[in-house]
């Protein structure tokens, strides 16, 4: 009877000594300022994977050929008559995506074509433009025309999938006309980013 009580307290030792190892594992194996929740790492903004040990921008890291295509109309003033006009956007250029200033964010170079940048916060697989847009468009070989600036209220949105970066503009700009009133200028492109193979 005492040899088993024995073992009973042995065992009850055991698997208590088992649980503790096993969910102070989990909890000490999460990285950056993860925390454990059941058996998964919470990671903060700018960290994923299994133990949070991963930033979220390297995947995006890189070079890539772009394509931007879709629409860009607007509003003219002539003779203080307002006229509608649309043309196709349909170019390619090249851009390269660096680690930003912190640790989510990612810089995006010559993003639309123009030379410039703009920053973005990247999560997993996706990203959200943080920073004002310059809609531009090169009307001839020496000239490059700025079309809109479209602010917070429009920032785009991106995923990436495999090699692939697929962002999505969708939104207006005002300009006061004077006497016709206000410009409204709209833009619906998508811009596919395809990663260089190094």
């Amino acid at each position: 009877m005492k040899t088993r009580l024995i073992l009973l307290l042995a065992g009850i030792i055991l698997v208590l000594f088992s649980c503790k190892r096993k969910n102070t594992s989990i909890c000490q194996d999460c990285q950056n300022g993860g925390y454990c929740a059941g058996d998964t790492c919470i990671c903060p903004t700018g960290y994923e994977g299994v133990n949070c040990g991963t930033k979220s921008s390297l995947k995006f890291l890189g070079n890539y050929y772009v394509l931007d295509s879709g629409n860009f109309s607007w509003t003219s003033c002539v003779v203080d008559t307002v006229k509608y006009r649309t043309f196709a956007i349909y170019r390619t250029h090249m851009s390269s995506i660096y680690q930003g200033s912190s640790t989510g964010e990612i810089l995006i170079s010559n993003y639309f074509g123009d030379g410039g940048a703009v920053t973005a916060n990247a999560k997993k697989n996706a990203i959200s433009v943080n920073s004002d847009i310059k809609i531009s468009y090169r009307t001839n070989p020496n000239y490059i025309a700025t079309l809109c600036f479209l602010n917070q209220n429009y920032y785009p949105t991106g995923t990436l999938k495999d090699t692939t970066l697929t962002i999505n503009i969708n939104g207006y700009c005002n300009t006061d006309l004077g006497s016709c009133g206000n410009e409204i200028k709209q833009t619906t492109c998508i811009s596919v980013f395809r990663k260089i193979k190094q």
